[in-house]
């Protein structure tokens, strides 16, 4: 990475590549429709410092945030989107420390001090450690980096690539620091790539079960049989059948007033719509934003409505037993309410 940074500033200086920011203070215009409670700046280029009322970001995991901030969506349709993959951590002295961006990079340095390098420009926030709490945190694939605009205030740390075995490493660090009420998850087309059904499958309950056990609701969004994939359709059904199947199991553990574990069956959808080239970007892989439309909408319903553990579009096609209350982790409370009847009646037939 160092010498692929060394490579830039060389072209840089000879001319071959054009500034991607002027030497000022620049304030960063989330494309999103949902803004933080906090601003987020570029610093002045090639320095170490932030400007006066704003800190340097110094925890990777809102490092990964910023970048949905900076740029959202699909950086192969979107010039001024932040490419994911670009995305790394280091430990070394001579670039700024903590989070900073070089030619539409994003690293995080874990060096103490750092120092400032050329090109390369601190990102800054405005009341670090105003950290919204108890809101909708978005993990998982590129599906979940790529998806912008999105339908409530949430954070995002989706990374392109990502698999359920990624996520499952995640979920610790990013959920203690967000401490999120629901996380909106995709992952498993990656995994489903190498492994089996089975493999994924596992992985993904993995990683939903870490997720309740810390407070937190899951909406999961299902496979979808894009057109560059079509050798992976029969593994992708397989794999939606063991999360809709999961989700029924889940049903009536409730975590945070909804069920523990929500799926949106989002091929059933598309099929119903004829799963149109036009739900795609160009690479016939990823969401257009026509795609994306349909899936706000879906999860805003789900967002709205919580009792309910399936959806199919808008339509809830499986409810719990019982009307969720507001507790983290239990089965719902039926068999007590009727334990609690039967008591009561019991006491009252002993009275009279």
């Amino acid at each position: 990475m160092v010498a692929c940074k060394f490579q830039i500033l060389v072209w840089r200086f000879a001319g071959l590549l054009s500034l991607s920011h002027p030497s000022v203070f620049i304030a960063v215009e989330a494309k999103s429709s949902v803004e933080l409670n906090s601003s987020v700046i570029l610093g002045k280029i090639g320095s170490n410092l932030c400007p006066q009322g704003y800190e340097k970001i110094r925890d990777y995991r809102m490092c990964v945030a910023v970048m949905d901030i900076l740029g959202p969506g699909n950086a192969d349709l979107d010039p001024t989107a932040y490419p994911a993959e670009s995305f790394d951590t280091e430990t070394d002295g001579e670039f700024p420390s903590g989070c900073y961006t070089f030619d539409k990079g994003v690293y995080f340095n874990y060096h103490p001090i750092g120092m400032e390098a050329s090109f390369a420009t601190p990102i800054c926030l405005n009341q670090l450690e105003a950290i919204r709490v108890g809101e909708t945190l978005y993990m998982g694939d590129s599906d979940i980096d790529y998806w912008s605009p999105r339908p409530s205030f949430s954070y995002n740390v989706g990374m392109g690539g990502d698999t359920c075995e990624d996520v499952i490493r995640d979920v610790e660090p990013f959920l203690d620091y967000f401490q999120p009420s629901i996380v909106v998850l995709v992952c498993g087309s990656n995994d489903l790539i190498e492994e089996t059904v089975t493999t994924t499958s596992n992985r993904f309950r993995k990683a939903v079960a870490n997720m309740n056990q810390r407070d937190s609701a899951v909406i999961y969004m299902g496979t979808k049989d894009d057109p560059s994939s079509p050798e992976l359709w029969n593994d992708y059904a397989d794999y939606d059948n063991a999360a809709r199947d999961y989700a029924k199991i889940k049903c009536d553990t409730i975590v945070n007033g909804r069920p523990a574990f929500t799926f949106i069956d989002v091929n059933a959808a598309f099929t119903e719509n004829q799963n149109p080239e036009s739900f795609y970007a160009p690479d016939q892989l990823h969401l257009s934003e026509e795609g994306y439309a349909l899936w706000s909408e879906w999860v805003a319903t789900a967002l709205k409505e919580p009792n309910c553990c399936i959806w199919r579009s808008n339509e809830c096609v499986q409810y719990p037993t019982a009307t969720p209350e507001n507790t983290s982790g239990t089965t719902a409370p039926g068999v007590c309410w009727f334990l609690l009847a039967a008591s009561v009646g019991i006491l009252h037939t002993l009275i009279s």
